[in-house]
């Protein structure tokens, strides 16, 4: 993990082996692999495929695992900041 502040603005990076360590417990898993593993434990959004075309579901899982990922290792760490920010 990286983080970066530029201009009051946080980035944090999560490596992709980083995000499916977090999500799957394996930091080699497949794509495939994070997303049956979306699928069995928080939605299924439909059969994995990598394809394009309206039935390409990659970048669903891809979102969601990233979306796990953030809340996992990162919680509630900036909703302090979001909340006094305005």
């Amino acid at each position: 993990m990286r983080m970066i502040t530029k201009n009051n603005l946080k980035i944090e990076y999560l490596a992709p082996t980083s995000v499916k360590k977090i999500v799957t417990g394996n930091g080699k898993a497949t794509k495939e692999d994070v997303a049956k593993f979306i699928q069995e434990n928080y939605i299924n959004v439909g059969e994995y495929s990598d394809k394009s075309g309206k039935n390409k579901t990659s970048d669903i899982y891809d979102a969601i695992s990233i979306a796990i990922a953030v809340k996992k290792e990162f919680g509630d760490k900036y909703a302090k900041d979001s909340k006094t920010s305005n």
